[in-house]
């Protein structure tokens, strides 16, 4: 190898190493904010989980009615991870992670609301809509901000919110 191509090659790699190091606030922003709703998204689920029971014994669920409240926050994640992904590359993606957000936590608190099997599953599958958009959402914003030599570990540590949550359980 000539000393040219050496000087060229180290040059190459000074300022490759420089970008990668370049993180600015947006991006960590993107970063904590995508990994907190990841967070309150698993801790959802959770609480879900463990309430079960008394939701079933308050609005008298069959155990087939009440397994279904979480299928249907999942089955309405999978049609939100769609219809918010395909609007958000249309409308932006912060604007429309701001409607998922918003759909996700109205549709949750009126949970508090239901006044049976119906309501409450209306209710859960419509907050899962708005689940399954923040999810993809917020992990394209993180990708798309995050230098590529930082991709993968900034993204991975978007789903250790989830994990995040799910530990609270313990506490």
């Amino acid at each position: 190898m000539s000393q040219i191509q050496d000087v060229s090659l180290a040059g190459a790699e000074a300022l490759s190493a420089s970008r990668a190091g370049d993180v600015d606030a947006m991006a960590r922003r993107a970063l904590w904010g995508s990994a907190l709703g990841y967070a309150m998204d698993g801790f959802d689920l959770l609480i879900l989980g463990f309430m079960l029971s008394a939701i079933s014994k308050d609005l008298h669920l069959t155990q087939p009615q009440a397994a279904s409240l979480v299928t249907g926050t999942l089955v309405g994640a999978v049609l939100g991870g769609f219809v918010f992904g395909m609007l958000s590359d249309r409308l932006g993606r912060v604007r429309v992670l701001t409607w998922s957000i918003v759909l996700f936590a109205i549709f949750t608190g009126l949970c508090a609301l239901a006044q049976g099997y119906w309501d409450l599953l209306t209710y859960r599958a419509i907050a899962g809509i708005g689940l399954g958009g923040e999810f993809g959402i917020g992990m394209a914003l993180v990708a798309e901000a995050w230098p590529a030599e930082k991709r993968a570990r900034a993204t991975s540590y978007v789903g250790l919110g989830w994990q995040f949550a799910c530990s609270l359980r313990r506490w």
